[in-house]
């Protein structure tokens, strides 16, 4: 940051806002708190909202020594903290003394960060316990370090933002994390009511699932996926859709309003099957908002009503009530 830096930290008392992005940046946090190696020196005491944009390094330092908090809370008033990029030893420290006064925080989750909060040593229970909107991003860097634990990782950040109402993945999760281990170990916060899930590949049995896994969400965006272990052309039989219904009878599921989108179909049709038998078996579901991305998705939903005319929808009246429809912002 150099001249930026100082800039910056001769505004420290007065700076409400800041953005710092660019490849030159990569510890951007500790440049601005003057760090020395021990300590920092500067606090920001009406800062609220910090995006940072920085590239990931190439080979990232060793995470730090486990050590008590200072008394310092550099960022007293901080309620929103955006970090596109991976934390250097420095701010992993910094974060460490951030008290539980964030309320949106996006994260790309590397391999240090997860540890370190998994450890309670940097963005612990006390940092995250107020967060109201969290985005996770999973790191390649993080894939690649931490293979066989990413599921076990996030699920516990996640627990320990106790009052998340907003949760949102973005990029890579679908090959990041087992679905399977990562829906049925992560016990979702009470107060979570908004789920994005739209970059995790979910099979109808993984979607219920994780609807059940968290009864209070009202509001869900999937990527739907064609079942992994039966990928044929052809639509449910009305045999295999009863038993689908009947199997999933009296879920816990209580999702109102569904976000759908769609991967590995071989044809809109099908894709149209799936979404009417999941909209049928989750009986809360009043909207679907099919994600018009693509021309594939604009022919799944002309496909809707010839799915729900199917004769194990007949006496469904609740289904038939039920909205279906394009738009572009679920």
């Amino acid at each position: 940051l150099g001249e930026d830096a100082a800039i910056i930290r001769r505004n420290s008392d007065t700076l409400e806002a800041l953005t710092i992005c660019g490849k030159h940046y990569t510890d951007a946090i500790s440049e601005i708190l003057a760090f020395d190696g021990v300590s920092f020196h500067i606090a920001y005491p009406q800062l609220k909202h910090l995006l940072l944009n920085v590239p990931v390094p190439a080979h990232s330092s060793q995470p730090p020594e486990p050590r008590s908090p200072l008394v310092l809370d550099p960022f007293p008033q901080l309620v929103t903290l955006i970090y596109h990029g991976i934390f250097p030893q420095p701010s992993l420290l910094a974060m460490n003394e951030i008290r539980p006064h964030i309320r949106h925080l996006e994260l790309i989750m590397d391999s240090k960060l997860v540890r370190l909060s998994s450890q309670n040593q940097m963005l612990g229970s006390r940092s995250l316990a107020n967060i109201d909107y969290l985005s996770l991003t999973w790191s390649l860097e993080a894939f690649n370090s931490v293979r066989g634990e990413p599921c076990t990782l996030v699920s516990r950040f996640i627990e320990r933002c106790s009052n998340v109402r907003v949760l949102r993945f973005s990029r890579v999760f679908h090959i990041c994390i087992g679905v399977n281990g990562f829906i049925s170990h992560t016990n979702f916060p009470a107060t979570l009511r908004i789920l994005d899930a739209s970059v995790i590949r979910l099979t109808i049995h993984q979607a219920i699932a994780l609807l059940c896994r968290c009864p209070q969400v009202q509001k869900v965006c999937m990527l739907l996926t064609d079942l992994l272990d039966n990928p044929r052309h052809e639509i449910p039989s009305p045999a295999e859709i009863r038993t689908f219904q009947s199997t999933h009878k009296g879920n816990t599921a209580r999702t109102q309003f569904l976000g759908i989108n769609f991967v590995s179909f071989r044809s809109p049709r099908k894709a149209a099957e799936f979404t009417v038998l999941l909209t049928d078996v989750i009986a809360s579901i009043t909207r679907v908002c099919i994600i018009p991305d693509s021309e594939f998705a604009e022919k799944v939903w002309a496909n809707i009503e010839p799915a729900l005319a199917r004769p194990p929808y007949e006496d469904h009246t609740r289904l038939q009530n039920v909205q279906f429809e394009l738009c572009h912002r679920w």
